[in-house]
């Protein structure tokens, strides 16, 4: 396991303070990125709830904001492979 995935899983296991989806999934990354949990805890508040009940999914939405702290919109990033030896969206 990751630390992000172990962070995720905490924070979704945290009985002193509720985080959404979204929030869980974007917090661990949060660091890493140069931003501080805080920062990111607020950010994300309002993409919880399947995003107030429009029905997407807030680890998601979460995993959208991650990947854009990590420039994902990066011209050169996007000309790359992922894992799976794709980044097209249609062929993964």
């Amino acid at each position: 396991m990751s630390r992000f995935h172990e962070k995720a899983v905490a924070c979704r296991n945290c009985q002193e303070r509720h985080y959404n989806c979204a929030q869980a999934t974007v917090v661990p990354f949060a660091e890493a990125a140069g931003l501080g949990e805080e920062t990111a805890m607020r950010f994300a508040a309002g993409f919880g709830g399947g995003m107030r009940r429009a029905s997407v999914c807030g680890a998601v939405t979460g995993g959208l904001m991650a990947l854009g702290l990590f420039g994902i919109d990066d011209p050169e990033r996007k000309r790359g492979e992922n894992r799976h030896g794709e980044f097209h969206s249609q062929r993964m």
